[in-house]
């Protein structure tokens, strides 16, 4: 496998055409991918995603699944437009890209609130719109299931990362964009919901610190209860945020010694604080 790396230059095998050359101009390394933005031989901007851990592991099965779920998301949104590949180097486990200036949800919360709150709710009704179509059985058919024998609000396609932060807003359009799809399976709807719901309340969680110590918005949960209510149940956005808890709790993978305790005990303090405070919600409703 050839590493992205900045100034690299790698050959494309796009849908439909001939292969296209792109160079690398910068590179980014994430715990469970490695991104760059590129540029191909008349200029054009590309974004680029390869498959492989901070360790240098690489993980095919986190490609097909990104590549499946983006073609999936396609067929099954309307109102969310969702970014597909349109080329591949497989050998190199990589995903390309057409650039987007995208702006995701969490970001946009912080650095333009006003721009946040004017988009915010129309993304929440588009998801909640899409979750509800894609009970159709003919969009569902052949996808693996999970857990679909315990559905309350029926079945329908369950994306591992349909969450706010993976929803953003583009310059020049109303329509919110999709992105990091990921797995995609045949499941219950009201879990798709309760990611979605989750993801908002926890919109606040982490950095700045001091935005995570106070806790979260309940304006925020308020608007995403109201738009996502016929999406979630309260039994499975309690069992999403327990999840989400105990995830968080575990991700300190890159922290060693004294700095993992420190970080865990920060997370069981400020992190039980906010996750009891999205509960009280979540049961008050």
């Amino acid at each position: 496998m050839k590493l992205l790396a900045a100034g690299a230059h790698l050959s494309l095998r796009p849908r439909d055409g001939e292969p296209v050359t792109v160079r690398c101009d910068s590179v980014a390394q994430r715990a469970w991918s490695r991104t760059a933005a590129a540029h191909g031989p008349d200029g054009e901007r590309w974004f680029l995603k390869q498959f492989v851990t901070r360790s240098g592991h690489p993980r095919g099965d986190l490609f097909e699944a990104e590549r499946v779920g983006a073609e999936t998301g396609r067929a099954v949104f309307r109102r969310l437009r969702v970014l597909t590949p349109v080329a591949v180097a497989k050998d190199d486990l990589l995903l390309a890209y057409p650039w987007h200036d995208l702006t995701p949800f969490d970001e946009l919360l912080r650095a333009d609130p006003q721009g946040f709150a004017a988009s915010y709710p129309a993304a929440l009704r588009a998801a909640a719109h899409d979750l509800l179509g894609s009970r159709d059985a003919e969009l569902l058919a052949g996808l693996p299931e999970k857990r679909a024998d315990t559905a309350v609000l029926g079945v329908g396609v369950v994306f591992k990362g349909l969450e706010i932060r993976n929803l953003a807003v583009c310059p020049g359009s109303d329509q919110p964009v999709a992105f990091d799809l990921g797995r995609a399976r045949r499941g219950p709807l009201e879990e798709a919901g309760a990611r979605l719901f989750v993801s908002a309340a926890l919109l606040d969680w982490g950095r700045p610190v001091t935005r995570f110590a106070r806790g979260p918005q309940e304006a925020l949960m308020a608007l995403a209860w109201e738009h996502l209510q016929a999406v979630v149940t309260k039994e499975s956005c309690l069992r999403e945020l327990d999840h989400q808890y105990r995830t968080r709790l575990r991700d300190d993978g890159w922290t060693y010694g004294r700095a993992r305790h420190a970080r865990r005990a920060v997370v069981r303090a400020v992190g039980g604080r906010y996750a009891r405070q999205v509960r009280q919600f979540v049961t008050s409703r």
